[in-house]
């Protein structure tokens, strides 16, 4: 069987041109509503943390911004504190909760995370430091976890955006906008008979 897979390539340069020029939206078709998605009713729906909260929303077939930071992070903090308990980016995430999931995931996190039938893991690089799998797997840039990094995940669970360092509102409004705009069909792999 061979299989026809997205291609990231055109998303992901989409994506970026889209929020280098500030554009907001993009001329694609609004997405079909997922009814499994979360719904945002306030700022501590998106601080959830919860194991199976994570793993929940890995295995919706919509797009998923990650979240990734540190407790000791100063500007995790500060994007923490502005930029995701902003109102804006609060209602944006509700108003999309149906194509968009929002993943806060701790890169220090002790618990086991199960993501595409595999286990992921807390590895101490010593005795005092270490990151989760999962975090480096989504989060690494040129096979370098910086905190905070945002990825975003197509329904495909693929990297399509990936960015490093603290992100303001209006940036991360521009990421949401774009990827809530991005079509959730036709991205699901299909095969063709040989």
């Amino acid at each position: 069987m061979k299989q026809i897979m997205f291609q990231r390539i055109p998303i992901t340069l989409i994506l970026t041109l889209g929020l280098m020029l500030g554009i907001p939206n993009t001329s694609f078709s609004k997405p079909e509503p997922n009814k499994t998605s979360k719904a945002y009713k306030n700022t501590s729906d998106i601080d959830n943390n919860n194991t199976s909260n994570i793993e929940k929303l890995l295995e919706d077939k919509n797009y998923k911004l990650v979240y990734i930071y540190t407790d000791w992070c100063k500007y995790c903090k500060k994007m923490k504190q502005t930029t995701l308990k902003n109102n804006k980016i609060i209602n944006k995430l509700k108003q999309y909760k149906n194509s968009l999931s929002f993943i806060n995931l701790n890169a220090e996190t002790k618990n086991t995370i199960t993501y595409q039938n595999r286990n992921y893991n807390y590895q101490a690089r010593n005795s005092k430091s270490g990151t989760h799998q999962l975090a480096n797997t989504i989060g690494s840039i040129d096979g370098t976890l910086e905190f905070p990094t945002i990825a975003v995940l197509n329904p495909n669970n693929e990297i399509i955006y990936q960015d490093k360092g603290m992100i303001g509102k209006e940036k991360m409004l521009s990421i949401i906008e774009t990827v809530s705009n991005l079509p959730l069909t036709n991205l699901l792999e299909t095969s063709e008979p040989q």
